[in-house]
């Protein structure tokens, strides 16, 4: 049996001339294998000599053992796939080291795992996972995507038993410390708002002719960022594990790092560079698509150069770019010029369908020319700038192109202003039942579960002098009677609904008669007949309700005599609706 090493020399040996050799990790695996594959060595010699070089291996079937530091690279075909985990599932708060050995592009990537039974919160600003790691790790997790060919970039938070991989930023051996507080039951992300309303990163997608396998980047910008590297913002680039077939595409800065999300300021103009990596078997045609354009620094020009070809493209009207590319080609062979004409700042709608958006526009050397605002192509507004801005408000949400006499630098079609509007808030609650009886220890204890959307804070009045701003309380009552319950829901902005319910609340204390006539006001029940005479006509509907507040019988067109006989014997609340809408309540005690 030959070595791993033999293999790849031989490997690389026979590659045509001028062909690229590799010995970097994320390539040795499969050139390791399909070497030892051509040579005809068995599944076993593969994976022993993988695993004596530290190389990625295949598991052998699904229950090979993982652990925090051993995950499982798992991947298939899109659909859903259920994964079985068995064995004693992990409680602790636990730490192991992660490694970075050489340079920043190839070295430092950690295969990793979610140990515990429960979604892994990536960051939440303080404990989450990130956050408790930030020292030495990127502010992203990346997983393996089988359609793209590529590892995707996310900072979502880490589903249980998830395999992903993670990037040291320094060189040496750090522990990664895994605990319990890390994770959380909420499923639910916050949007995050930037000073243009919505500013989405541009997003280039590189596809080929060869295949289907893609690869995407990004480039971000806030008036948060710089335009240097920051360790936490700026992303490195995880290469694809087939360079063979997958290509990749990736931003390059000043020193040389590979970065898959490059972060740059949204009030400067400035230049930057990215490169494409073709397939070696897949070198030909490729195109790159750039999504978002539109809601990108509205108000800059966003100019493609191809540094090859000397092409230059207005990214604000072509949002795509086909070009030749191969192994011999410059590198790097792009860059995005972006000029800076207007800042755009964007306020809000305070409440849901509410008229109290903003934006205020910045220019240079812009007073006296004006700037028309349109919307599903009617125009909203048309004013002039003075002093070099301009503030148009009364906005509703929606989205908003623009015009301008300002000749500026480029182009201002295909850009978006959009004025974002928080979710409506909708107040509502329930409880177990209208109507609900007083203990024997002489109160009652009811639970409110609070069922609104869109709120953030709550102001509850039980209609017994009792407040709270609990989210879902508590209330005690102590007495008989009909209460009023009031919800106030609030979001962030304090917009507010409001929603009013009844709860009746009844003694459980019943005087039993031995003649079985229990007589209150003008109801009469004797011989389980309810007598109505004496409200003499004056009644147009009839309701019956057991102690769990459960509707037993209700009548609307009935003789003033009315029998029961067919309902269990018990305690009942019995409600009349008169012709006047009073509602007047009484209680009986059936016995058969």
């Amino acid at each position: 049996m030959i070595t791993a090493r033999q293999a790849l020399d031989e490997y690389n040996a026979g590659l045509e001339e001028g062909s690229e050799a590799f010995y970097d990790d994320t390539a040795r695996a499969i050139a390791i294998r399909r070497a030892m594959e051509a040579a005809g060595h068995i599944e076993d010699d593969i994976t022993t000599a993988l695993s004596a070089n530290k190389l990625t291996i295949s598991a052998t079937n699904i229950t090979n053992s993982v652990s925090p530091d051993n995950a499982a690279l798992i991947y298939g075909s899109s659909g859903i796939t259920t994964l079985s985990v068995s064995g004693i599932p992990e409680f602790d708060d636990i730490s192991f080291n992660v490694t970075k050995q050489g340079a920043d592009n190839a070295f430092g990537w950690n295969l990793i795992s979610n140990p515990y039974p429960a979604t892994l919160d990536w960051t939440n600003g303080s404990s989450g996972f990130y956050d408790e790691n930030s020292s030495f790790i990127d502010n992203a997790h990346y997983i393996y995507n089988s359609s793209s060919g590529n590892y995707a970039s996310s900072t979502n938070d880490i589903p249980h038993s998830q395999g992903f991989w993670i990037k040291k930023t320094n060189t040496g051996s750090s522990g990664l410390n895994f605990s319990v507080s890390q994770t959380t039951s909420d499923y639910t992300t916050s949007f995050t708002k930037s000073l243009n309303g919505i500013n989405n990163p541009l997003k280039l997608v590189l596809t080929n002719d060869a295949n289907s396998f893609f690869d995407v980047c990004y480039l971000m910008s806030s008036p948060y960022y710089s335009h240097n590297y920051e360790p936490g913002i700026d992303i490195y680039k995880f290469l694809t594990p087939d360079p063979y077939n997958v290509p990749n595409i990736y931003f390059e800065d000043s020193a040389g790092r590979m970065l898959d999300r490059n972060c740059v300021n949204s009030n400067n103009s400035g230049q930057f560079y990215f490169d494409v990596i073709p397939g070696i078997f897949s070198q030909g045609n490729h195109t790159i698509t750039f999504q978002n354009s539109p809601q990108f620094m509205i108000g800059s020009c966003l100019i493609l150069e191809d540094l090859e070809t000397g092409v230059i493209t207005d990214l604000r009207i072509d949002s795509s770019y086909t070009f030749y590319h191969d192994t011999s080609s410059l590198s790097p062979r792009f860059k995005i010029n972006i000029t800076l004409d207007y800042n755009i700042n964007v306020n809000n709608s305070t409440c849901f369908q509410d008229s109290s958006g903003s934006i205020i526009v910045f220019g240079n050397g812009v007073s006296g020319d004006y700037f028309s605002l349109y919307n599903d192509g009617l125009i909203i507004d048309s004013s002039y700038f003075i002093n070099d801005t301009l503030i148009i408000g009364g906005l509703s949400a929606g989205i908003y192109n623009f015009s301008t006499s300002d000749t500026g630098f480029c182009s201002v079609g295909n850009q978006e202003i959009i004025v974002l509007e928080p979710n409506q808030v909708i107040a509502d609650f329930s409880f177990i039942n209208d109507t609900i009886d007083i203990t024997a220890t002489g109160n009652v204890k009811v639970f409110f579960k609070n069922q609104s959307t869109g709120a953030k804070t709550y102001s509850w009045n039980f209609g017994n002098g009792d407040t709270s701003n609990v989210e879902s309380p508590y209330a005690n009552y102590n007495n008989d009677g009909t209460y009023d319950i009031q919800l106030k829901a609030f979001n962030d902005s304090l917009c507010e609904d409001i929603i009013n319910k009844q709860i009746v609340i009844i003694s459980d204390n019943v005087t039993t008669i031995e003649t079985n006539l229990i007589n209150h006001s003008n109801l009469i029940f004797i011989d389980n007949k309810i007598d109505l005479r004496d409200y003499k006509g004056n009644f147009k509907q009839m309701n019956i309700y057991d102690l769990n507040g459960r509707l037993v019988l209700t009548k609307r067109r009935f003789e003033s005599l009315f029998d029961i006989n067919k309902v269990d014997s018990g305690i009942y609340l019995v409600e009349i609706l008169d012709k006047d809408n009073i509602v007047h309540s009484h209680k009986i005690s059936k016995i058969k």
